[in-house]
């Protein structure tokens, strides 16, 4: 029989009669769709809704590149998930959830980036579906579910750092972030990657299976801190969460990564994505550019003297000094940020509200930070906005408290702006934000969350 198979059942479920693989399958595509949906805002592989189709039990007369026991993703016109096995090496590959999540995000991977699935960029395009497949077990396992992300967030446990850890017969079937090199394959530096000595010597598609290791490494050091497994290099990564790590990753991958983008390429737009995120100089920022130092991606960046600090909405290279410029302080303008974000991302995916502005404001991120530089209106409407944050706090410690002084008017002028200039999408969704906006009644902490998370900080 030729791929898709014979049909099963939809939507509606299997029945208490179907095949169990057939069933896992479903379950566990189920789960991907929900994290994507919950912790992502995504809907489907192509964020439209796509219906999401599996085949289990096929047998593969050579394997897919490799042998018969495989998974992988079919791209276009089938967009099938097809799970195989011999049972050798691989048993019920999709009764595996991170192997399930991992197929799921290379359909994803295909209808954005479209990463060549060969060399580098192939070796990214793995990479990627490891991550996200490891961060769907890890949020499902930490309580994640078709209600929402988990009360307590994601708390990762070892066997969430181990691909395929269920399925896999053989060691060399599974992919270990914290040591890649346990597996007897997989690479831990891009010093000691692999490379094809000719286009007509190169295995696995450009050994794309065994260098994804090296983002593997690289994003378990920035979610979970620590050095390099086998002190290849010695600087101390902080890690920052999964949480926000998978935030950082999907930002890069959705919005700047090219279907061509190599290792060295792919650490600038990561650092840049943690920039636009959370700010220039941010902890998050300073602990992608450490992850890529500890596994020696080349990469040029500098250490900002006032030491990185804590999230932000994408201020770029002038948000300092702007907020420096509104409280003749550098340390005390750091504070402000690191508190108005720290108290954004605590609190925006706490309502049904600060989730949708949250959604929103990342969708158009970039391109109202290119009208802040373009338009001086939309800079000063920017400016007085921020100072009103700023002033419209208190110290207490070493940490800023917001008081009660609404600002909403000044919000809706900033949008009005925007709205003016920017794209057609962009119009259509200024509208909603400008509702939302209405919806907020005095200043509560989590409203002004809300405006802060849709007003970058301007260039000077």
């Amino acid at each position: 029989n030729e791929l898709p198979g014979s049909y099963l059942f939809g939507e509606s479920g299997p029945s208490s009669n179907s095949p169990q693989y057939a069933k896992d399958a479903f379950k566990n595509l189920g789960i991907s769709y929900q994290f994507y949906k919950h912790l992502l805002q995504r809907d489907s592989l192509d964020n439209r809704g796509m219906l999401l189709k599996a085949t289990v039990h096929v047998k593969l007369d050579q394997g897919r590149g490799c042998q018969g026991d495989n998974a992988f993703f079919m791209g276009a016109p089938l967009n099938l998930m097809v799970f195989a096995e011999d049972g050798q090496y691989l048993v019920n590959p999709a009764g595996a959830l991170d192997i399930t999540a991992h197929e799921l995000t290379h359909g994803v991977t295909s209808t954005e980036s479209n990463l060549k699935y060969q060399n580098e960029s192939g070796a990214i395009n793995e990479a990627l579906s490891d991550i996200f497949g490891s961060g769907a077990e890890a949020w499902s396992h930490s309580g994640g579910s078709t209600s929402g992300n988990p009360s307590q967030g994601i708390k990762p446990t070892q066997n969430n750092w181990t691909l395929g850890e269920t399925a896999a017969q053989t060691n060399n079937m599974r992919r270990y972030f914290y040591d890649p090199q346990k597996d007897g394959q997989s690479k831990d530096s891009y010093q000691s990657r692999n490379v094809c000595q000719s286009s007509s010597n190169c295995p696995d598609s450009g050994y794309v299976h065994t260098n994804s290791g090296i983002m593997n490494l690289a994003f378990y050091l920035l979610s979970q801190g620590g050095t390099h497994p086998r002190n290849t290099t010695s600087n101390q990564v902080n890690g920052i969460g999964i949480e926000k790590a998978l935030r950082i990753y999907y930002h890069a991958a959705i919005n700047t990564f090219t279907s061509s983008t190599g290792f060295q390429t792919a650490r600038t737009l990561l650092a840049k994505s943690a920039e636009t995120i959370y700010g220039k100089c941010s902890t998050e920022w300073t602990a992608v550019n450490e992850s890529y130092d500890a596994v020696q991606v080349p990469g040029t960046w500098t250490k900002c003297s006032g030491g990185g600090g804590g999230g932000g909405t994408g201020g770029g290279s002038g948000s300092a000094c702007a907020t420096e410029s509104l409280t003749n302080n550098l340390n005390q303008g750091t504070q402000v940020q690191q508190s108005l974000r720290s108290f954004r991302d605590e609190q925006l995916s706490q309502s049904e509200l600060g989730k949708r502005i949250e959604q929103l404001y990342y969708k158009h991120t970039d391109e109202i930070k290119e009208l802040i530089k373009s338009d001086w209106i939309l800079r000063l409407s920017g400016l007085r906005l921020i100072m009103r944050a700023t002033y419209s706090l208190k110290q207490d410690g070493d940490k800023f408290v917001p008081l009660n002084n609404g600002y909403s008017r000044l919000a809706a002028l900033f949008l009005d702006r925007a709205n003016k200039k920017g794209s057609d999408e962009l119009k259509n969704d200024m509208g909603e934000l400008k509702d939302l906006i209405s919806q907020l009644k005095g200043l509560t902490k989590k409203d002004m969350l809300a405006l802060i998370g849709i007003a970058p900080l301007p260039s000077p």
